[in-house]
């Protein structure tokens, strides 16, 4: 019988081959990529312009409804998909106007989601329901997590397939959840940030400034991007807040103290950056200016705390395990030689893999003395774990736990204690680290 995530389609071509990359049981890989880029644009996400496109659900259930939860973390995972899948692509000389088209929406869909945030607000506050994509432009940095509603998902049922859709309630978008809360769409947070971070650096790294596309730069537009998000996120000193109502932004806090550091769930607030403040300027000012050596960067985006953090950001272990601060890390090259190192210890530990492969990315496979910057045994963890992977994608019953999730390098899976049946995810861990992999691995290089 048929998994219920399984796609009812045919897969298309391999775009890689196992022999260019010089890899035993590659082609299998690159199988099970294709096939899940393929459930990926058929079941997730609707690539396009316009609200609720090209912003990829988080995931399934019972083929009854879509599910977008903390919508931009899996938007900037999205994009870091496709930034190495251009690279990938551009490495074999092969063409990249499929994967820069979609990257191209991916982008807009962002702009998108800062374009209307203010105006979704004040309608809120005046108790009048926002309707994604009208009212006035204001792109600032500060943006909403989704503009999807159940509209969306019950209009374009013929691309999404849910066999058995909900058809009062078919999706769980946080911008109608907010709304119905009293409050208003799901906004911006910290972590948010972070993971769109993670993604703009790959697409600054891997895709030439010279690619554009309808009119476009795309790495252009990328740090432009940033660009705006530094200046919303660093105003009033890393407390973020909504320019609307405000208040802090929704979510977890993490606040600087001067003699350590105190954690506290805010129930106002996951605005308090401060913490990681010095590692954002330095991710976002190298995106910004580029990755080399020698290069100004930072003048932009520092400010008072950041400078005062830098000291604690770079020798401190309270952080050492915090996904936030070690992507971070990661784009930001923040312990230099010592940088590879310290997140290949952490990555293994902490089943974090894909880290020292995301930094490695950025900062080349190799080091000056052609050192091959990622250990042979983080390699063949990532292989063996890529070899696990359920061809029908992450869901809650795959066979190995590490599967059985959203994202397991975000939140290892701890199971599934409760029995449940038919959840299945949108796959985008498993693209992510097989892109790293590939481009990295010592055959290839």
């Amino acid at each position: 019988m048929k998994h219920p995530c399984q796609a009812s389609f045919v897969t298309t071509l391999l775009v890689f081959c196992g022999a260019c990359f010089g890899q035993p049981g590659a082609d299998s890989l690159h199988l099970k990529y294709n096939h899940y880029r393929e459930m990926l644009k058929n079941k997730y996400v609707l690539i396009g312009e316009g609200p609720g496109k090209s912003q990829p659900a988080q995931k399934r259930t019972d083929e009854s409804y879509l599910e977008w939860s903390d919508a931009t973390i899996d938007l900037g995972w999205y994009i870091a998909v496709l930034a190495t899948e251009h690279g990938m692509l551009a490495k074999q000389n092969l063409r990249t106007d499929s994967t820069d088209r979609e990257l191209y929406y991916a982008l807009m869909a962002f702009n998108r989601l800062d374009d209307h945030a203010e105006n979704y607000f004040e309608r809120s506050l005046k108790g009048i329901k926002p309707v994604p994509g009208d009212g006035e432009v204001e792109r600032n940095g500060f943006f909403v997590r989704d503009d999807v509603t159940d509209d969306f998902v019950r209009n374009n049922n013929d691309h999404f397939q849910l066999r058995n859709i909900r058809m009062n309630d078919p999706a769980d978008p946080g911008f109608e959840k907010g709304i119905s809360e009293g409050y208003g769409p799901r906004e911006m947070s910290f972590d948010q940030v972070v993971h769109l971070m993670m993604g703009f650096a790959l697409v600054a790294k891997l895709v030439d400034t010279s690619v554009v596309y309808n009119g476009t730069g795309l790495v252009k537009e990328t740090r432009a991007i940033v660009d705006r998000i530094m200046s919303h996120v660093r105003h009033g000193i890393w407390n973020i807040k909504n320019p609307v109502t405000g208040k802090v932004v929704m979510g977890v806090c993490y606040a600087q103290k001067p003699y350590g550091i105190k954690f506290r769930k805010a129930d106002l607030g996951g605005a308090l950056a401060d913490c990681m403040s010095y590692g954002m300027v330095v991710a976002a000012s190298k995106i910004y200016y580029g990755f080399e050596k020698g290069i100004r960067q930072a003048e932009p985006f520092r400010n008072g705390a950041s400078r005062i953090n830098k000291p604690f950001f770079r020798t401190s272990r309270i952080y050492n395990k915090n996904i936030l601060f070690l992507h971070l890390a990661a784009v930001g090259d923040s312990w230099g030689r010592k940088t590879q190192r310290k997140l290949c210890k952490v990555g293994m530990e902490e089943r974090r893999e894909h880290l020292p492969l995301l930094h490695a990315a950025i900062y080349g496979p190799r080091t000056k003395k052609g050192i091959p910057q990622v250990s042979k045994a983080c390699f063949d963890e990532v292989q063996k774990m890529m070899m696990l992977a359920p061809w029908e994608g992450p869901n809650v019953e795959a066979a190995d736990l590490g599967w059985t999730g959203n994202n397991r390098f975000r939140d290892y899976p701890k199971g599934n204690p409760h029995n449940y049946k038919g959840i299945c995810y949108n796959g985008l861990d498993y693209m992510l680290i097989h892109n790293l992999y590939f481009l990295l691995s010592p055959a290839s290089n």
